[in-house]
């Protein structure tokens, strides 16, 4: 990653305003890295999942007209482009999903009034299943509103509620033999809470407690010792928000702050994490102030989906983030 000298960065900011001004994609840059419009969701959804797979990203199920919804579209970086595919089984919403073994997975999750430890796989193909998706062996623990993170073909699904309060189970599903295996819990139960996995080891952040109240604490799990640590805090509370990896290194991204109330508002500050150096730093906000977004990281570049903007109001917006001249040589390239 890269941060550039104050000349250059004035000169992003130039560029910006000139791209705003001609009709093209807004983008908004900064010593903290760059925030550019992209093609928004063709369906307008909060509380969709999002899991990376082959280069290209989707972007599943979520709350459309106030009810869960098992649509699937995907998005092609390359190409600024979304495509419908099958729809999943299950309408769901506040669920999980993620890219491994050459599938993408959709996890748990619920309706308004149900919670759900079903589990549904995407076969892109080639072959004789191409485009179709298949159930698999359940979650032990059905739960919504929980975090995903992904180590090789292994799914990690943390947290969440329940359906009568939040928990602090964790459990591992392995794609190659399509079994889950629980794990021992995270030390503090919590939901609305994002998950990332980075170096080998899974992270649970933010989120709400049994108390109903909002979380700066983090818990990193260690598949080696199979034991769960606290690591450095968020700087603010922070649940409904979601997580994402570049570059070797964590994002926290969106959601609300506050402290689990009514009144709490969705914010577009973004937080990145170095595991490294223990420690948590403030990067450019996104342009578009949301809760529970989807994200995912894919190279040099991190893209949110959707969510619920102030006054909870679903958005089809897409976000892409980057820093400095990765980004305009992104822009540029995909223009010319």
């Amino acid at each position: 990653m890269k941060r550039h000298d104050p000349v250059f960065n004035c000169l992003l900011t130039a560029l910006s305003i000139m791209f705003c001004f001609s009709g093209l994609p807004i983008t908004v840059s900064s010593s903290l890295g760059t925030w550019s419009s992209r093609q928004p969701m063709p369906t307008v959804r909060d509380g969709s999942a999002a899991a990376e797979l082959n280069g290209e990203i989707y972007v599943l199920g979520g709350e459309h007209l106030a009810i869960a919804t098992n649509i699937a579209e995907v998005f092609t970086p390359l190409t600024n482009s979304w495509r419908l595919i099958a729809q999943m089984n299950s309408p769901r919403r506040l669920f999980g999903a993620s890219g491994a073994n050459g599938k993408v997975y959709a996890i748990g999750g619920g309706t308004v009034s149900a919670v759900t430890n079903t589990v549904e796989a995407y076969d892109p193909g080639p072959g004789p299943n191409a485009n179709t998706w298949t159930y698999k062996m359940p979650m032990i623990t059905p739960r919504h509103h929980f975090g995903t993170a992904t180590i090789g073909n292994k799914i990690y699904a943390i947290g969440g509620h329940t359906g009568s309060g939040p928990t602090a189970a964790a459990e591992v599903y392995d794609t190659d033999t399509d079994q889950w295996q629980p794990l021992p819990s995270m030390q503090v139960a919590r939901y609305a809470l994002s998950a990332a996995a980075v170096n080998g080891k899974i992270y649970a952040i933010g989120g709400l407690n049994s108390s109903f109240a909002s979380l700066t604490t983090v818990e990193q799990y260690d598949p080696d010792t199979n034991h769960w640590t606290f690591v450095s805090s968020l700087p603010a509370t922070r649940y409904g928000h979601a997580a994402a990896t570049m570059g070797g290194r964590i994002y926290a991204i969106g959601g609300l702050t506050g402290n689990g109330s009514v009144r709490d508002t969705q914010t577009n500050l973004v937080e990145e994490y170095d595991s490294s150096s223990d420690s948590w730093s403030a990067v450019a906000p996104m342009i578009t102030a949301r809760s529970n977004p989807s994200a995912v990281g894919l190279t040099d570049f991190l893209y949110v989906f959707g969510g619920g903007t102030p006054g909870d109001v679903p958005t089809g917006v897409t976000e892409e983030f980057g820093f400095g001249a990765d980004v305009w040589t992104h822009l540029f390239g995909e223009w010319n």
